[in-house]
């Protein structure tokens, strides 16, 4: 992972260009999965480019990985605040928000998993719970990636070692929601790339 990494640092500003033509391959055998409350919501942007979501382009473009979005059936408010308060209940009643009929990755052929969301209440949003329900991930390796107003990566990472106790949970990077709204391309690369030197 490591060699992998590095090896592909000096190239990551020109792949930011061709994100997506580089993530249509994996022969690296891994799928970078992310939900973005940006297309999850109503009167969202359904072609814009959310915060997490501009990680998860910079991850698979620079590990040739497949991209995969999580997407909830039922949008969530336009208001942020009375998401912020649904999200709140649901992590509390521990909620599985049914899930877009594309909005459901299946990634059974791939070992390596790139995961990322926003922390929600310093853990990850219930349409992820959803979605790990539905897959078999025992023996996969999960890398996660977040982006956050401050908590970085808050209880998340506990709690996804309790729910997948058969797959290994490492962590990747956490960017400061602001921090990356206003990083440009180049800038997000160079942070991915740093961060993805540093996995075993």
């Amino acid at each position: 992972m490591k060699f992998l990494a590095k090896t592909l640092v000096g190239c990551a500003l020109c792949a930011v260009s061709a994100l997506t033509s580089l993530s249509l391959a994996a022969p690296n055998n891994a799928a970078v999965v992310y939900f973005t409350l940006l297309h999850n919501r109503e009167g969202g942007d359904s072609t814009g480019v959310g915060n997490t979501q501009r990680v998860a382009q910079a991850i698979a473009a620079q590990t040739n990985s497949q991209l995969m979005e999580i997407k909830v059936a039922k949008l969530y408010p336009s208001d942020y605040d009375e998401t912020v308060d649904i999200g709140r209940d649901e992590l509390d009643a521990n909620t599985r928000p049914a899930l877009a009929t594309d909005g459901n990755p299946d990634v059974a052929s791939y070992q390596d998993i790139y995961l990322g969301f926003p922390n929600w209440w310093s853990s990850y949003p219930r349409a992820v719970a959803t979605w790990l329900d539905g897959q078999n991930m025992a023996g996969k390796n999960v890398y996660v990636f977040m982006t956050h107003g401050g908590s970085r990566f808050g209880d998340a990472i506990a709690d996804l070692t309790e729910a997948l106790p058969q797959s290994k949970i490492e962590r990747v990077i956490a960017l400061n929601d602001r921090n990356c709204r206003n990083m440009s391309d180049e800038e997000l690369a160079e942070e991915v790339a740093d961060a993805l030197a540093e996995l075993d």
